[in-house]
Order: structure tokens, then sequence, then C-alpha cells
């Protein structure tokens, strides 16, 4: 009666995770007023597992009223997109604490920056122009399709009237340091 009962949980956990995904994954092109922080932590339900596995600790902080106007279908798109860049680089380093924080405030531009920072040791200097190209992977065994940041680049710059870019930073967390890339995407403020 025990494994009925389990098996029944895990049935509703997996009817509960398609359901988010469908949603996440519909081929609307509407544009939502959403708040971002809710969406990441969405987002980040869905991940949980596969981030636990990896020892990959998830951190999103900031400002949770913050509400931007955009199709969130392709904002979900560019953060997977981000967070897996990120994920990838800190899980190739076995001597760190795998971290990836996400930071979302409102500048003094009134400007929305989401702030995607890895403890994974940076982005060398000869490829930081070239992540955004298509078909340009760092991944040694071939893998990777050299889409993924192309694609966050192409949502943020052409739909969401955007930047994205990257540069390496020296940060802590906990009391401990790192250094890792830093990912700012600055969207325009909806009201």
């Amino acid at each position: 009666l025990q494994s009925l009962d389990d098996v029944s949980d895990l049935t509703q956990e997996m009817s509960k995770t398609i359901e988010m995904f469908k949603d996440f994954f519909s081929f609307s092109k509407d544009k939502d007023k959403f708040k971002i922080i809710d969406t990441l932590n969405e987002y980040s339900n869905l991940i949980t597992t596969a981030l636990k596995e990896q020892s990959v600790h998830l951190i999103i902080t900031g400002d949770e009223n913050i509400i931007f106007e955009g199709n969130k279908e392709n904002f979900i798109q560019v953060m997977i997109n981000t967070i897996n860049n990120a994920k990838e680089a800190v899980c190739k380093k076995s001597d760190i604490e795998k971290i990836i924080l996400i930071d979302v405030k409102q500048n003094e531009h009134h400007v929305i920056e989401i702030n995607l920072t890895d403890s994974g040791g940076g982005v060398s200097e000869e490829i930081t122009q070239k992540i955004f190209e298509p078909y340009f992977s760092t991944k040694e065994d071939r893998n990777g399709t050299g889409l993924g940041l192309f694609i966050a680049r192409k949502y943020v710059v052409n739909e969401f009237k955007g930047s994205i870019g990257t540069s390496n930073v020296h940060f802590e967390y906990e009391g401990e340091k790192y250094f890792g890339a830093n990912f700012k995407i600055s969207l325009p403020f909806s009201e």
C-alpha cells in the first residue's frame, strides 16, 4: 500500500510538471505582464532536482515587485539558455562550490537589470565577443549546437529591445570568494 501511495504521489507530481512545461512552452507570441522573480522561481522549481543531482546552488534574489511586459515563454527561454550555460561552466569545475546567483533590480536609469553570475571561472577574453554568435560552442565533446546564447541574445535585443553582455567578476557569497562570468540582461522597464 505504501508503494502504491508513492506511485500515486509521483504521478501527481509528474502531471503538475507536464502542465507547467505546457504553460511554459506554448507558442503564443502574446505579451504578458509578469513578475520576473515569480517567473524565475517557477522555472527554478522545475529544475531543482537536476540542479541538486549536480550539486549546483541556484539563488534568486532582488526586487520581487519588478514587472516586465513581453512574451513570457520567450523570456523563460532566455533564462533557460543563460542558466544552462552557467550550469555547464560550474559543472566543469570540481574544486569549487557550484553557485549560480540571479539578481533582479531596477537601476537608476529605470532599466531592469538581471545579473546572472556563476562560480565557473569566467569566460576567456578571446571568446567573450564570440559566445553570442550562432554555432559557436565551447563544448569540447561537440555536443553543443552553439545556439543557446545566440537565441537568448536574439530575444533580448530584437524582441525585448534590451541588451545582454558578459564580463568576468570576482564576488563573495556567504563569506567565500569566487570568480566567474556575469551575464547582464538589461530590459526596458514596464509601468
